[in-house]
């Protein structure tokens, strides 16, 4: 922060998560507004009940931090809940349409997968039963 010109910087000992706990503990004023982002599963960590961001997708205010559920995409940016349920969590709307294209196509193939194994396994027991291959041969 010094090198690009400010000059009062200062640092927290215990960082955002500390000082939370101690305006809570301390009953002090809390001078931080809205959400510290975290690098973890939970994306983000209260620190005041103040919501300073917006939705991508539609503008409403929200806090909520989401990587866009399309794996290829796995954009991070803030949905409401809302937009979340509509847009499946993702972040556009071809975002959402390679997912289910995706999930379709991983379906369908494992669907393909089954089969040939179940071909493979009865192919893999008539192998193993000269009796019943005899029998079988007999039919055709």
């Amino acid at each position: 922060m010094k090198h690009h010109g400010f000059k009062d910087v200062n640092q927290l000992h215990g960082g955002i998560i500390d000082y939370a706990r101690q305006i809570e503990e301390e009953k002090l004023p809390n001078k931080f507004h809205g959400i510290n982002f975290v690098f973890d599963e939970r994306l983000g960590e209260a620190i005041s009940d103040e919501v300073i961001s917006e939705c991508h997708q539609c503008g409403q205010p929200s806090a909520n931090h989401t990587n866009c559920s399309n794996k290829a995409c796995n954009l991070l940016f803030i949905q409401c809940e809302e937009c979340a349920e509509k847009h499946e969590g993702c972040c556009t709307r071809n975002a959402l349409k390679s997912s289910i294209y995706r999930k379709k196509s991983r379906l369908k193939s494992a669907e393909k997968r089954k089969k040939r194994k179940d071909s493979t396994d009865i192919r893999r027991l008539i192998c193993e039963m000269p009796s019943l291959r005899s029998k079988l041969n007999h039919r055709n």
